[in-house]
C-alpha cells in the first residue's frame, strides 16, 4: 500500500529500542480498530524523544498485516499555513488509486455553489469510512502542535464522528511546545473527554535503554564513560543522544554546532527583554531562584515577571517549586550559556557572587558556599573563590560528604598561591589544608591520621628512629694467615684477581727465585663459606671487615706485638691503628712463612696486612707477602 516516508530527524536506530509498554498499547488499539471499533491514540513526549520513531513500527507492523497507512505531516509556517495540508498529504495515495465514482462523486459542477466546511468535513469522513470497509485504515498525523486550525476542526470532526469503522488515527504531540496560550490546548483538552481517545506519553530512556539505543546505533557497547556522559548531557533524549554520538568526545564537551542551531533556535525567537533574562538565567545554572534572578539582574519587580512569564509561555523556562525557575531541558541550558560572550559571562558571574555574598553576610543566604564559589571562580576572583571553597568543604563536612569536602579543597589548593596573603584570609595554613585533603582523600572507615603539627622551625615532624642495622658477620672476608687445612687451598693476589686456583706462566716467573713458604704455614681463607663471601673474577677482592674476625688466644702482648711460629704479628686490641703498609728497607721476603720477633718501626699500621699494595716501605725484617 504506498505510504509517504516519516520524516527523519536525526540518526534512527536499525531496531526499536525500548517503548515495548507503549507499543503494546498502540497494538492494542490497532486489533480494536481490525475488530471494527475505531480509536485515536495521541503520542505526547518532548521533542527528540521517539514520537515519529515509535509510530514508524506501528506503521510497519500495520503494512505487514495487509493494512492500509496514510501519514500526513504538519508544517510550522505560522499564521500562513496552508489548511488541511496534513489531510491532502495523507489522503493522496488514496486519490490516486481509488475509483473516481466514490472520490469525486460528490464534487459539485460548474456553476454550483461550494462546498460548506461541514461538507467538506463530512466528505473526508466518507472516503476515510470507504476505504476501511477494504482493510484497516491507520491514519498517522505528525506534529500535530504545528497543524492549522482547519485541520484541527477536521481532526475533532472525525473522532466525534467515529463508529464501527475500522479506523484507528493516530497523532503526534510535542509537549515542550505547547505553551500556555497555544491553540492546541484546548483542542487537546477536549479531545481528552471522548471515550474513544487515548494518551500514551513517552518517558526518556533510562540508562539501560540508553546503552542499547546506543549500541544499536554504533553497533557495539558504548564504554561506561561515554554512557554516563552521554546520558547525563542528553538526559535520555533519544535525539540528542544520536547527535553526541556522532559528534564524539570532541571540542572539549561543547556542543555540536547543529544541535545548538537547533536547541537554541527558541531562544533566538524571543523578545530582547526575555532573551535577556534567560541568558542571566542560564549563569545562574540550571535551576534558579525568583529571587536572586531579580537581584542578579538588577531589573524591577515587574520588569522580571513579565519576561520569566513570556520564557514560561515560550517552553524555555518552566515553574520549579514555589520560589525558582528551571531550564525545560539541560541541552538549552547548556546552549544558552555557551552562547554568551565572555565579558558578559564574568560580568553575570560576578553580579551572581556579589548577591550571593551579601545574603550570606546579612543571615539570608540566597545560595550555598559552593555555588559562591562556582561564581567567584568563573569571574575571576580568586581570593573569594579561596574562601568560599573552605567554607563550602566545611558545610559540605557538616553534612557527612567527605566526597563534595574533597573535591571543594581539591580546588581551593591551587588558588593558594595565586592569592596574598592566603593565611590571614582564611583562617587556616597550607599545611592544615594539605593535611585535611589528604585525610578527606582516604577511603571511608579509615581512622585518620595523628595531624602534625609544626612546633618550632625545626620540628614540625618527630623525629622517625632508624632501624638497627641487620648484624653483620664477623667473618666477613678477611684474610689472614694460619694452619694450613685440606679443604683449603692456598690463595695468592694473582688467584685472586684471576678467581683460579692454578699459578699462571707470568705468576710461576714472578716467583721464581722467591723462597716457598714453609711446611705447616699457608694462607686461609676464613670466613663463610658462601659464594658472595669469596673473591670472583668480576671483583676479586674479598669485602673489608667490618669488626675483626675472631682469633686464637694471643701469647701476652710484647711491644704491642704478638708473635707465633707460621704466623704474621698480631696487633694487640690497644694498638689498633689506620691500616697501611710497613715502611722500611726493602728485603727480600719470602712468600709465607714465620714471622720475626723484630718489632716495626713506628710508621708501621698495627693491622693485619691485606691484600692492596702501598707505597711505604717495611720494616726490616718483615716478611713479604705475595
Amino acid at each position: 500500500m504506498p505510504v509517504l516516508p516519516p520524516a527523519a530527524g536525526g540518526p534512527r536506530a536499525p531496531e526499536l529500542v525500548g517503548r515495548a509498554p507503549e507499543l503494546d498499547a498502540l497494538e492494542r488499539a490497532l486489533d480494536d480498530a481490525r475488530a471494527g471499533t475505531s480509536g485515536a491514540v495521541l503520542v505526547e513526549a518532548d521533542a527528540g524523544v521517539g514520537k515519529s520513531r515509535l509510530v514508524a513500527e506501528l506503521a510497519d507492523r500495520a503494512r505487514a498485516r495487509g493494512g492500509t497507512v496514510l501519514v500526513g505531516h504538519c508544517a510550522s509556517a505560522g499564521s500562513g499555513a496552508l489548511p488541511y495540508l496534513p489531510f491532502v498529504e495523507a489522503l493522496e495515495p488514496l486519490r490516486r488509486s481509488a475509483a473516481q465514482d466514490w472520490w469525486f462523486g460528490d464534487r459539485p459542477g460548474p456553476g454550483e455553489p461550494g462546498l460548506s466546511q461541514l461538507q467538506l468535513f463530512d466528505a473526508v469522513a466518507g472516503v476515510l469510512a470507504a476505504a476501511a470497509r477494504e482493510n484497516e485504515v491507520l491514519l498517522v498525523l505528525e506534529d500535530l502542535h504545528w497543524a492549522d486550525g482547519a485541520s484541527l476542526g477536521l481532526l475533532t470532526f472525525l473522532l466525534r464522528r467515529l463508529r464501527g469503522e475500522r479506523l484507528l488515527v493516530v497523532a503526534t504531540v510535542r509537549t515542550d511546545d505547547l505553551h500556555r496560550r497555544h491553540p492546541l490546548r484546548p483542542v487537546l483538552a477536549e479531545l481528552a473527554r471522548l471515550p474513544a481517545v487515548r494518551r500514551v506519553v513517552l518517558n526518556p530512556f533510562d540508562v539501560d535503554e540508553m546503552r542499547r539505543f546506543l549500541r544499536a546505533l554504533a553497533g557495539h557497547d558504548p564504554d561506561p564513560a561515554t554512557l554516563r556522559r552521554i546520558h547525563q548531557r542528553a538526559e535520555g533524549n533519544a535525539y540528542y543522544a544520536a547527535e553526541l554520538l556522532l559528534a564524539g568526545p570532541g571540542r572539549d564537551g561543547r556542543l555540536p554546532s547543529a544541535l545548538a542551531d537547533v536547541v537554541i533556535g527558541r531562544v533566538e525567537s524571543l523578545p530582547a527583554e526575555v532573551a535577556d533574562l534567560v541568558r542571566a538565567a542560564a549563569v545562574g545554572g540550571r535551576r534558579v531562584r525568583h529571587d536572586l534572578l531579580r537581584a542578579a539582574t538588577g531589573a524591577g519587580e515587574d520588569d522580571v515577571e513579565r519576561a520569566v512569564r513570556a520564557a514560561v509561555t515560550a517552553g524555555v523556562l518552566d515553574v520549579d517549586g514555589q520560589d525558582g525557575y528551571a531550564f525545560h531541558h539541560a541541552l538549552l541550558h547548556e546552549a544558552v550559556y555557551e552562547d554568551l560572550l565572555p565579558g558578559e559571562r564574568v560580568r553575570l558571574h560576578a553580579a551572581f557572587a556579589r548577591v550571593v555574598a551579601d545574603s550570606a553576610a546579612a543571615g539570608r543566604p540566597l545560595a550555598s558556599a559552593a555555588e559562591l564559589a562556582h561564581h567567584a571562580r568563573r569571574s575571576h576572583d580568586l581570593a573569594g573563590a579561596l574562601v568560599a571553597g573552605i567554607a563550602a568543604a566545611d558545610e559540605a563536612e557538616r553534612l557527612r560528604a567527605p566526597a563534595e569536602a574533597w573535591h571543594h579543597v581539591e580546588e581551593a589548593l591551587p588558588l593558594w598561591d595565586a592569592v596574598p596573603d592566603a593565611a590571614a584570609c582564611t583562617g587556616t595554613t597550607l599545611m592544615a589544608l594539605t593535611v585535611r585533603a589528604s585525610e578527606l582523600a582516604a577511603p571511608p572507615g579509615t581512622p585518620p591520621a595523628r595531624p602534625c603539627w609544626p612546633a618550632g622551625p625545626w620540628t614540625c615532624c618527630p623525629p622517625t628512629p632508624r632501624p638497627p642495622s641487620p648484624p653483620r658477620s664477623t667473618a666477613s672476608a678477611r684474610r689472614r694467615c694460619g694452619p694450613a687445612t685440606a679443604t683449603r687451598r692456598p690463595w695468592s693476589r694473582r688467584t685472586r684477581r684471576s678467581g683460579a686456583g692454578a699459578r699462571t706462566p707470568r705468576r710461576r716467573r714472578r716467583s721464581a727465585g722467591r723462597p716457598r713458604s714453609p711446611p705447616g704455614a699457608s694462607c686461609t681463607w676464613t670466613g663463610s663459606r658462601s659464594p658472595a663471601a669469596r673473591p670472583s673474577a668480576r671483583w676479586p677482592w674479598p669485602p673489608r671487615a667490618v669488626s675483626p674476625a675472631p682469633r686464637p688466644t694471643p701469647s701476652p702482648p710484647s711491644a704491642g706485638w704478638t708473635t707465633s711460629p707460621g704466623r704474621w704479628p698480631t696487633p694487640t686490641p690497644s694498638s689498633h691503628a689506620p691500616r697501611a703498609r710497613p715502611s722500611g728497607p726493602a728485603t727480600s721476603r719470602p712468600r709465607c712463612g714465620p714471622a720475626t720477633t723484630a718489632p716495626p718501626t713506628a710508621t708501621t699500621a698495627a693491622t693485619c696486612p691485606g691484600p692492596r699494595r702501598s707505597s711505604t716501605t717495611p720494616a726490616p725484617g718483615r716478611p713479604r707477602w705475595a
